[in-house]
């Protein structure tokens, strides 16, 4: 935020330590960031798949047809007029306030052009799970915190990426229990459209809040999943509300009329 464009993105540095050079665009990237307290990212990404782009039928057997439509169901609202999903392969170093450790493991990154409500964003999840090249699963929900927890939550996008073919989800039943914000674990069933059945279930291992946008809260929890054939992955869950939202449902006024005391 706050820095100036750069001239192209397909290679740029900015005034912040961050560099990016798509290798072979949309899918192999090289991220370097040089950043303060001795800390430093170094890692190629190579995409293990074509890019899924939640408004292509071909890829999403939810996608819509009119811009109104899309934006409805993307999500994000018009924030994901346009967007992918890649799941790939991260190699590289991470140094650490001054510790280096080996980067080698199985993500997904995303890709969106559209605007962005400065206030209100939409409240919704973007979560993954990855249990090695072999399998992943990807998903995007739009998510009502009004409602209990069984209903809260319901599937806008995703895909399932089984040895290198990818199969678009046409359901999801998702529950996540929270303290507060704070994700704890969570629960999935992900159908795709072959019909194949995956159920997890995923433990926070670590987590905390993000303001990545104007007005909005990101909560990131970092998951250890499990599968029920006893396949273990990792992945993120998270969930993106409006600082408005969150004032609403927890903002108070102290007045003498709401105070009890007792003798």
């Amino acid at each position: 935020m706050a820095l100036p464009a750069p001239p192209r993105l397909s290679k740029y540095t900015t005034a912040n330590g961050l560099s990016v050079e798509a290798l072979n665009p949309p899918r192999d990237y090289k991220v370097d960031y040089v950043g303060y307290d001795d800390t430093e990212i170094h890692v190629e990404f190579k995409g293990l798949m074509e890019p899924f782009d939640i408004h292509d039928p071909d890829h999403s057997p939810l996608a819509k047809r009119t811009t109104e439509e899309q934006h409805a169901g993307a999500g994000m609202g018009s924030g994901y007029g346009g967007h992918f999903d890649l799941t790939g392969h991260f190699q590289g170093t991470l140094k650490f306030r001054g510790i280096e450790y080996e980067v080698d493991c199985i993500e997904t990154m995303d890709h969106s052009w559209g605007n962005r409500a400065e206030i209100f964003v939409p409240t919704m999840g973007w979560s993954h799970a990855h249990f090695g090249k072999d399998l992943a699963i990807k998903w995007i929900n739009h998510w009502d915190p009004t409602k209990s927890v069984d209903q809260q939550q319901r599937l806008a996008h995703g895909y399932v990426m089984e040895n290198g073919q990818v199969y678009g989800l046409t359901d999801l039943q998702l529950t996540t229990h929270r303290i507060g914000a704070v994700i704890h674990s969570v629960e999935f069933t992900a159908t795709d459209k072959r019909g194949e059945k995956f159920h997890a279930h995923g433990m926070a291992e670590v987590g905390g809040p993000w303001i990545c946008y104007v007005a909005s809260l990101v909560y990131a929890a970092q998951c250890r999943w499990t599968l029920d054939d006893g396949r273990v992955g990792y992945g993120l869950a998270s969930e993106i509300t409006s600082l408005q939202a969150l004032t609403r449902a927890h903002g108070r006024r102290w007045t003498k009329s709401s105070a009890r005391i007792s003798a």
